[in-house]
C-alpha cells in the first residue's frame, strides 16, 4: 500500500473515531438515573464553607449512578421554596441543572413550564467522569474548580421579560443538541419527568 493511501485511510479512521461534538448528558438520562435508585444523604452545608459561611444551604445526595446537589434545601420538605434549583451529576460524565422560579411567594411546580410567568432554566454541561465516593467538600471543589471550566454546554431558558419569545436551545463550545433532547422536555414538561424529578429531590432524606 502506498504512503498516500495509508495517510488517507489513517485520516478517515481518525475522523470517524473522534466525535465532532461533546456528548451532552440528556435531561431524560439524568431523570432516569435519578429515579433508578433511592437517594442517600451525603451532607448539608454552605457550598463555600471553606471560604466562610454565606448563601443558601446545599444538600447533596447520591445513588450508584449520580450525585445530586439541591440548592437552598430546607430542614423539612414541608417548608416552601421560592425557587427550585438542583443539579444532577453523572458519575459517567455530565451535569444537568434544573432551575424554576415563580413570580409568586408560594412556589408551585404545576405552574412551571413554557407558559409560566416566572423564570426557568434547563442546562446540560459536559463534565469528566469520576470514580469512588465523594464527600460534600469533594463535590463542591470539583464543581468549583474542574467543572466550571468546561464550556461544552447546551442551555434553554425563558424570562418573563420576553413572554412571547419561543424558547430555543443554545449550545456552546463543542456541544450540540441535534436531537432537541433539552428542548423537548419544556415543550411537554410533565411528560418528560420534571415533576417526578422535583418530587424525588424534595422528598429525599435530609438532616
Amino acid at each position: 500500500m502506498n504512503i498516500k493511501k495509508t495517510v488517507a485511510l489513517t485520516l478517515i479512521s481518525l475522523a470517524t473515531s473522534v466525535p465532532l461534538f461533546a456528548e451532552i448528558y440528556t435531561v431524560q438520562e439524568a431523570f432516569q438515573d435519578l429515579a433508578s435508585e433511592p437517594l442517600t444523604f451525603v451532607g448539608r452545608d454552605y457550598p463555600n464553607a471553606d471560604l466562610g459561611p454565606g448563601g443558601n444551604y446545599v444538600c447533596i445526595y447520591k445513588n450508584s449512578r449520580i450525585y445530586v446537589r439541591h440548592e437552598g434545601c430546607r430542614p423539612t420538605a414541608a417548608q416552601r421554596l421560592a425557587v427550585f434549583s438542583a443539579k444532577i451529576i453523572s458519575r459517567n460524565g455530565g451535569l444537568v441543572e434544573v432551575y424554576i422560579e415563580h413570580n409568586r411567594t408560594d412556589y408551585r411546580l404545576e405552574e412551571a413550564g413554557p407558559q409560566m410567568d416566572g423564570i426557568w432554566k434547563l442546562s446540560s454541561t459536559d463534565t469528566e467522569a469520576f470514580s469512588g465516593e465523594l464527600t460534600f467538600g469533594d463535590l463542591i471543589k470539583k464543581e468549583r474548580n474542574e467543572w466550571s471550566k468546561n464550556y461544552n454546554a447546551c442551555v434553554m431558558s425563558k424570562s418573563p421579560m420576553y413572554p412571547d419569545k419561543t424558547p430555543e436551545t443554545k449550545c456552546y463550545g463543542d456541544a450540540t443538541d441535534s436531537q432537541g433532547s433539552i428542548e423537548v422536555v419544556w415543550r411537554e414538561p410533565f411528560s418528560h419527568g420534571v415533576k417526578e424529578a422535583h418530587d424525588i429531590i424534595m422528598k429525599a432524606p435530609r438532616k
